[in-house]
C-alpha cells in the first residue's frame, strides 16, 4: 500500500542530498554541470525508461524512473540559484495545469469519452497560448525537439483532426508509389537537395501511412534497429568462433548465417 507520509520524507530527502551535492563542499562533477550539459542526459534518461518499458522489466523501469527523477529535481536546483523558479514551483505548476485542463473531473463540465478528452486539452492549450499572446503556428503544442518520425506522426495526426487527411490507407500507399517516382527521378538527375527533399517526402509518406495502419512509426523503427543488432550480434559471435575477426569473412559467408539467424532470433 502507498504510504504518502514516506513519499513526502523521501521526496524531501532527495531534494537535500542534491542540496549537499550542489553545496560548495559537494561533488565537483555535479558542481560543474549546467543545464546545458544536463539536458543531454535528460534525452537519455527518458529512453533507458522507454527501454525498460518496453522491456517489461519493473524493476528497471523503477530504477530509470529514479534517474529522470534525479534529473528533473537537479535542474530545478540550477534554475533555484539565480531565483529563476523552485522545485516547489515545478510541482504547484503541473498540479495547477492537471486541475485547469480536466474540467470533466476537477469541475462541472462532462464529457463523452477519451477522444472529446484529447480535442478539449488541446483548446485548453491553445487558450492558454492565447492568453500568454502566443499565435504561432497551429502545431506549436507539437515539440519541435522530438524525434523527426515521432514528429511527423503528431503534426500529421494534428492536421487529420481538421480534416486534412488522406481518406484511408490505399490512398496513402498512391501517394508513396507517387512519391517514390519523383525519388528515383531526383536520384537519375543526381541533384543532392533534390534528392534529399524527395526522400524526405517518401519518409512523411511512409509515417502517415503507419498512422492510418495503427502503428507508431517511431516505435515500429526502434524495435527493427534493436531486432538488427540482435541479429548482428548473433551472427559476429557465431563467425568469430573459429578466431577469425568478422571483417575477414565474405558478404556471401555472413550473409549464410544471417539467414540462419533471422530464424532464431
Amino acid at each position: 500500500m502507498r504510504d504518502n507520509k514516506k513519499i513526502k520524507e523521501n521526496f524531501f530527502r532527495l531534494v537535500q542530498i542534491m542540496d549537499r551535492l550542489r553545496a560548495p563542499e559537494g561533488c565537483p562533477w555535479d558542481r560543474k554541470q549546467s543545464a546545458e550539459t544536463v539536458k543531454n542526459y535528460l534525452l537519455e534518461e527518458t529512453y533507458e525508461v522507454v527501454a525498460a518499458v518496453e522491456d517489461d522489466n519493473p524493476g528497471q523501469v523503477c530504477e530509470e524512473l529514479g534517474d529522470l527523477l534525479f534529473l528533473i529535481i537537479f535542474l530545478s536546483l540550477m534554475y533555484e540559484e539565480p531565483e529563476a523558479f523552485n522545485i516547489n514551483d515545478v510541482m504547484e505548476s503541473i498540479a495547477a495545469k492537471l486541475i485547469r485542463r480536466h474540467p470533466h473531473v476537477f469541475g462541472a463540465e462532462r464529457v463523452a469519452g477519451a477522444e472529446e478528452v484529447r480535442d478539449r486539452w488541446h483548446k485548453i492549450k491553445r487558450e492558454e497560448a492565447r492568453q500568454r499572446g502566443e499565435n504561432g503556428s497551429f502545431f506549436a503544442s507539437v515539440p519541435r525537439n522530438l524525434p523527426a518520425l515521432l514528429r511527423a506522426q503528431r503534426i500529421g495526426a494534428r492536421a487529420a483532426r481538421t480534416g486534412f487527411d488522406w481518406e484511408n490507407a490505399d490512398s496513402v500507399w498512391e501517394k508513396l508509389d507517387e512519391e517514390l517516382s519523383e525519388l528515383k527521378e531526383a536520384c537519375n538527375r543526381n541533384n543532392p537537395a533534390h534528392i534529399r527533399d524527395e526522400m524526405g517526402d517518401v519518409l512523411f509518406t511512409l509515417v502517415n501511412l503507419s498512422r492510418h495502419l495503427h502503428i507508431n512509426a517511431e516505435e515500429a523503427l526502434r524495435l527493427t534497429v534493436d531486432r538488427f543488432i540482435r541479429r548482428f550480434d548473433e551472427m559476429r559471435g557465431t563467425l568469430e568462433k573459429d578466431g577469425r575477426p568478422l571483417e575477414e569473412f565474405t558478404l556471401e559467408e555472413m550473409d549464410a548465417v544471417w539467414e540462419k539467424v533471422k530464424n532464431s532470433v
